[in-house]
């Protein structure tokens, strides 16, 4: 507009130039109607070059007029690479569109032996609901199969919780750490975020072990009572991990400092438990984890 009126010496209407930018598009690039019938040539065109591919669209009618509702596509060389050289674990996760179409942009990711993202699949579905996420995790399984061993990371959204389980009930779900820590903050607050992301991190499997065992008895001796809490058990581990290495028996011993101080007034017996329980672990851990 401002150039429009300031090369010609006019003045023009905002919707004006809106409306003559559009039939620009239109001419340049085809009207929407026209892109969405081309989906069809797409998937021809994909499954010529690239056989045994996946073009996966699903329409709607309404009052006699067919419209796009849903579209999945994965490729063959990304469907072999998922299966013949990533680990047994997907992510999936979708972002809103703002053009005209305002659907949402869903893919599914993977990770390789480098811990490198691997693409797997990606599509279109109108909404995050129930019945698109099933439409689509339908079309994964399609695509995937139903692998023995297979953990699935999410936002935990109710739709797409759902789903998975309904397509893939032997699967383990995971919850996204990003999407937890946000949901963190809504309840939680002080320096416990920047141990948590550690604590995620944490790659021994005894660790883990003993710090969900914590976790237990913290629900179980007190479940919504003041003292010790879940969220301090993370705080906790996320310490363990920045008192790594070669801090010895001097570590635990901080970290039962660390414990008691938490407990305040609960009594001595949680305080000697849980920490018997930590040094237990590191009783059969040469070092303390590094990430």
């Amino acid at each position: 507009l401002k150039e429009l009126q300031e090369e010609h010496h006019v003045t023009l209407d905002y919707h004006t130039v809106w409306k003559g930018k559009q039939k620009a598009a239109t001419s340049l690039y085809g009207s929407w109607e026209e892109s969405f019938r081309m989906l069809y040539n797409y998937k021809a065109e994909i499954e010529l070059r690239s056989p045994r591919s996946i073009v996966e669209i699903d329409t709607t009618t309404s009052e006699g007029e067919v419209h796009f509702s849903k579209l999945f596509i994965p490729f063959k060389p990304c469907i072999d690479g998922f299966l013949n050289g990533c680990r047994p674990y997907i992510s999936i996760d979708s972002t809103h569109l703002n053009g005209k179409w305002k659907g949402q942009l869903a893919v599914v990711t993977a990770l390789d032996g480098h811990n490198w993202m691997f693409p797997v699949a990606y599509g279109f579905i109108e909404s995050e609901n129930e019945d698109n996420w099933a439409w689509f995790m339908n079309q994964v399984k399609k695509a995937i199969g139903d692998p023995p061993v297979l953990a699935v990371c999410t936002d935990a959204c109710k739709g797409l919780e759902n789903a998975v389980k309904k397509v893939f009930p032997q699967a383990e779900q995971r919850e996204c750490f990003r999407h937890m820590w946000h949901n963190f903050q809504k309840y939680f607050h002080g320096d416990v975020f920047g141990r948590l992301w550690p604590a995620a991190r944490a790659s021994s499997s005894r660790l883990k072990e003993a710090l969900a065992s914590g976790a237990r008895w913290i629900r179980h001796r007190r479940p919504l009572s003041g003292g010790l809490r879940e969220v301090d058990v993370v705080q906790m581990s996320g310490w363990v991990a920045e008192k790594d290495g070669d801090a010895g028996c001097g570590g635990v011993v901080q970290m039962s400092g660390w414990v008691a101080e938490k407990d305040g007034d609960a009594g001595c017996g949680g305080v000697v438990e849980l920490v018997a329980l930590m040094v237990g672990w590191r009783a059969v851990t040469p070092a303390w984890p590094r990430r």
